[in-house]
């Protein structure tokens, strides 16, 4: 794949105007039509020609910078989701995040054992909702266990930054789990008890690509 290719899926956002919350609806749709219609068709260079590009409108909505966030947004509403979630080191994985508020996110919270970083309650990388939100559970779905998948995509985002000594001790975290306790749905972050689902395919398709990183 192209390292292109991601930032190609969200590329005609960017020339959705400022503000223009029905243009962006439409320009998602557009993205879907058209990777339905072949890689070579979406898969647009980083040049790709327009009036606004991407990264600066991507922070205008998404960027918190008094908490140093990415989060959500409610498109009904028109306001961010202000909960920390891991979703906030996604930009890293699109390539989106510029090198300050990448370097931000690392600092301040990844590294932060308040929030996703090893303490002595939690073991394992990462948390899917910040320790430090009152949703936080270690076992329900989305708002506290490992997923292998979302590790496997912030591992390669790790990289992109050249955080790469973190990524190697999340593709380690991802391993011991795996070992631990076999090809789960997911996984406790304190003990790395498996969950949900077990023999779960993308879990042990992504061991393959973890092993192959060594």
């Amino acid at each position: 794949m192209p390292d292109n290719f991601r930032i190609a899926l969200v590329q005609p956002m960017s020339h959705v105007p400022p503000g223009d919350d029905k243009n962006v609806a439409d320009a998602v749709r557009y993205v879907e039509q058209a990777a339905a219609q072949g890689a070579q068709f979406v898969a647009f260079p980083e040049t790709y020609p327009g009036p606004w590009r991407m990264p600066a409108r991507f922070d205008a909505r998404f960027w918190d910078e008094e908490r140093g966030l990415y989060c959500d947004y409610d498109m009904r509403a028109r306001a961010p989701i202000a909960v920390n979630t891991a979703a906030t080191f996604m930009p890293l994985y699109a390539g989106l995040a510029g090198e300050r508020q990448a370097q931000r996110l690392i600092d301040e919270h990844w590294l932060n054992p308040a929030e996703y970083a090893p303490d002595e309650a939690v073991r394992y990388r990462i948390t899917t909702t910040s320790k430090s939100e009152p949703e936080w559970e270690a076992r329900r779905y989305w708002r506290g266990p490992v997923w292998i998948i979302l590790n496997w995509l912030l591992s390669d985002g790790l990289r992109r930054y050249g955080f790469v000594d973190l990524a190697e001790a999340l593709r380690r975290d991802s391993l011991d789990l795996m070992e631990r306790s076999g090809f789960r749905e997911y996984y406790d972050a304190r003990d790395g008890t498996g969950c949900g689902s077990p023999q779960f395919s993308w879990s042990a398709a992504l061991a393959i690509e973890f092993l192959a990183q060594a």
